[in-house]
């Protein structure tokens, strides 16, 4: 089957999928979705049977109940349109609150109103009675009843007298706030503490600890495999290869890891990737070739000796 505009195709971690946007009467038939490995096949059928435009029912065939539910959401209708009239002038039940911020510092000024949806409410902002206008640092909010006033970052030239000012056709109602930023240069930049301030020092001191850290980490052995280099031997080309080890001592700063093919230095690329962490040592080889086939060494030096492990793997074509 040939994709298109149309159709669109899924494989993904085991799901398999066909997907045809829209549908006309010659899509219609039977569909048959094959997957086939090195091993074998398997075969899933479904029918499709498309109606057109003119086949498909549009009036009921049951035109007592069609009634019945045109007479139950005409009801419905109504009640709704009788709950959206205004029953009462604005009140806030949660003022907002002063605020002292320091410049760059966000604003965030909130209030409780009611009615809740009344759709003559009105909703404003005012600094120093002035409408406040919209800007990319501020946005307003008023969503159920809740209204809010933010701004990303304040200036010093932005204190003043905040009011926001609900208004519909029964009355309006108030709620004023003041906000004072203090500016960079009032800042207290310098400890007003001295003492306490010399005694932090002390504790984050790192040198301190120096000596003892060196004494724990003192390397006596020479590295060891405990779990020697082990994995797959036998794999098909375009599978991946992992193999791995486990090594001692751990921690061990002296420690350097190689890992090497039939005796060359492995490079390490797009295909290779090594892990080193906390004595485990490990090899990915992903999509791999009959050339990756032979003997793998990880070999581990320290300031006292080295220790080397080996697995010979090989690879078979698929052809």
């Amino acid at each position: 089957m040939k994709s298109g505009s149309r159709f669109t195709e899924y494989n993904d971690f085991g799901f398999v999928a066909l997907d045809i946007l829209y549908a006309y009467a010659e899509d219609s038939g039977t569909y048959t979705c094959r997957a086939t490995n090195v091993n074998g096949q398997a075969v899933t059928t479904g029918a499709l049977k498309c109606l057109t435009k003119d086949s498909i029912m549009g009036e009921t065939i049951n035109q007592e109940a069609m009634d019945k539910i045109s007479r139950l959401e005409s009801r419905v209708q109504r009640t709704v349109a009788a709950e959206e009239t205004t029953s009462q002038a604005p009140v806030f039940t949660s003022p907002i609150r002063d605020q002292k911020l320091a410049e760059n510092a966000p604003l965030h000024f909130e209030a409780r109103l009611i009615p809740v949806g009344d759709p003559d409410l009105k909703v404003e902002w005012f600094k120093n009675n002035i409408p406040i206008q919209h800007a990319n640092r501020i946005s307003t909010m008023h969503d159920f009843g809740y209204v809010a006033l933010d701004m990303k970052y304040v200036k010093p030239e932005d204190t003043g007298t905040y009011t926001c000012r609900a208004t519909n056709k029964l009355g309006q109602a108030v709620t004023t706030a003041t906000l004072v930023v203090t500016s960079k240069d009032a800042l207290l930049t310098e400890s007003q503490h001295t003492d306490a301030l010399e005694k932090i020092r002390y504790l984050e001191d790192a040198t301190r600890h120096t000596k003892s850290a060196t004494e724990e980490t003192k390397i006596t052995q020479a590295p060891k495999f405990v779990v020697e280099l082990s994995g797959l031997t036998q794999l098909w080309e375009g599978q991946s290869a992992h193999m791995e080890c486990r090594l001692e001592p751990y921690p061990d700063a002296t420690m350097k890891v190689e890992w090497f093919h039939d005796g060359k230095a492995l490079s390490i690329g797009h295909r290779f990737r090594t892990m080193y962490d906390f004595g485990f040592c490990a090899l990915d080889i992903l999509q791999a070739v009959a050339e990756d086939s032979g003997t793998y060494e990880v070999r581990a030096t320290n300031c006292v000796g080295t220790a080397s492990s080996t697995l010979t793997i090989g690879v078979k074509c698929k052809s």
